[in-house]
């Protein structure tokens, strides 16, 4: 398997787990987003000390919206997710995830300027696959 495979996959599965461990962490929203926050910041921290000369040719722009639109999101999901029941959990989650394929989907189309049959059969599918999921 290559590195960036086995990376992928890694990503896909603790995207996919910590919210089920916020979800029962007991803690409300706000709390529950400063205390992961942190958690999240003391571990990538170290590895990004080796990397500070790329603060210099750094996009601030781009790394401000980054940040600006991550913690809106973070805080919005955590307020769900934290509310959220057991059974609801799973199934709020998947609509979150459903809403970040549509837009990834989007991005993808408007860059590559490809709005083939094929890619409208993906998207109809999509669409089909989200409201079977959510039922």
């Amino acid at each position: 398997m290559r590195n960036v495979a086995l990376k992928v996959a890694v990503a896909g599965f603790c995207f996919a787990i910590w919210p089920l461990f916020m979800n029962r962490s007991g803690l409300r929203s706000n709390i529950a987003t400063g205390i992961f926050t942190a958690v999240v910041l003391a571990i990538v921290s170290l590895p990004a000390i080796n990397q500070l000369e790329d603060l210099t040719k750094a996009k601030w722009l781009m790394i401000l919206a980054g940040g600006i639109f991550g913690a809106v999101g973070v805080m919005a999901f955590n307020s769900v997710i934290t509310q959220a029941t057991l059974k609801e959990a799973g199934t709020l989650f998947m609509a979150t995830v459903m809403v970040q394929i549509a837009v990834i989907a989007t991005y993808q189309t408007v860059m590559s300027g490809d709005l083939s049959p094929k890619r409208l059969i993906g998207y109809l599918c999509a669409g089909l696959a989200a409201f079977l999921l959510l039922r």
